[in-house]
């Protein structure tokens, strides 16, 4: 366990001219009552376990692995400040609030990085109940190079995309697709795979909701192309007609339900699972393998 000789104290004026090493479990404490300590811990230590000289009173930390390295202020309430020199001014990075139990990360110039090849999570230990962006202006903005999830000044910009598949169970995706022709759905995948678009970009010029004069009688007429559609549309005098509702159906038992009475078959390339893969395919996008 780590160790501390109360009397080996260097003297107020004191410089080293060559490297120092100080081995497992050997403190280096600063301060005149050692109220900081910088020490390598050899073994393993369980989570909260208490450390002679490193920790005070009831200790609250994660499990470490063994030779990991501790830096403590065990004076109650004392902070941790870090600072870096700036164009000839000292300007702080980090606090530790001990008082206030706040960590607090500060960019000086106003722009703060994190930078990871692989993945970045932010996450709040059980209990915690919310995870909020709060900035001075009210914005907040969420993206990808290119802008991919925009929410700013009180509206969300979604870009398109290709449809995300179907979420965990009791869960529903909101996204923005291309519907084929180059118009913008804005659509909805539920948690068994059914697509729902509910929105659409405004329609070419010579749709029939702009060339029909005001008070034209249309018909509702329900159709399905094939087992994996359902569709309402208005049908206009002259057959034209305008998509009010659409449905997809990816679901197995769904696209069996739906066969009967289809105008054509189901498409080789459409996609269908059932329950079981796709709770497989939503655990995978959990954990972060993407598969």
């Amino acid at each position: 366990m780590p160790k501390y000789a109360p009397g080996a104290k260097l003297a107020v004026a004191n410089s080293w001219t060559a490297n120092q090493t100080y081995n497992n479990d050997n403190l280096l404490r600063l301060g005149t009552d050692g109220d900081i300590v910088f020490v390598n811990v050899s073994g393993a230590q369980s989570a909260n376990a208490s450390i002679t000289d490193v920790t005070a009173g009831t200790p609250v930390y994660r499990a470490t692995t063994a030779n990991s390295l501790f830096v403590s202020n065990i004076t109650q309430d004392g902070d941790i400040i870090l600072l870096a020199n700036r164009g000839g001014n000292s300007e702080q990075y980090i606090q530790i609030d001990a008082s206030g139990g706040i960590l607090s990360l500060i960019s000086p110039n106003g722009n703060l990085n994190f930078d990871t090849d692989s993945e970045l999570r932010i996450r709040t230990e059980a209990g915690g109940n919310r995870f909020a962006f709060l900035t001075s202006s009210g914005d907040v903005q969420l993206m990808q190079a290119g802008g991919d999830l925009d929410i700013n000044a009180g509206f969300i910009q979604l870009a398109e995309m290709s449809a995300p598949g179907a979420g965990a169970a009791d869960h529903v995706r909101i996204y923005a697709e291309d519907d084929g022709g180059g118009l913008t759905d804005l659509s909805a995948v539920f948690q068994d795979g059914t697509i729902v678009d509910f929105a659409e970009e405004v329609t070419p010029l010579d749709a029939p909701i702009h060339v029909s004069p005001s008070g034209t009688p249309v018909t509702l007429r329900f159709m399905k192309p094939h087992p994996g559609i359902s569709e309402i549309v208005a049908v206009f005098p002259g057959g034209g007609t305008h998509r009010l509702w659409r449905a997809k159906f990816h679901d197995a038992e769904k696209i069996a339900a739906n066969t009967p009475g289809s105008d054509a078959p189901l498409p080789i390339d459409w996609l269908v699972d059932t329950a079981a893969e796709r709770a497989a395919r939503a655990k995978n996008e959990d954990q972060g393998t993407g598969e």
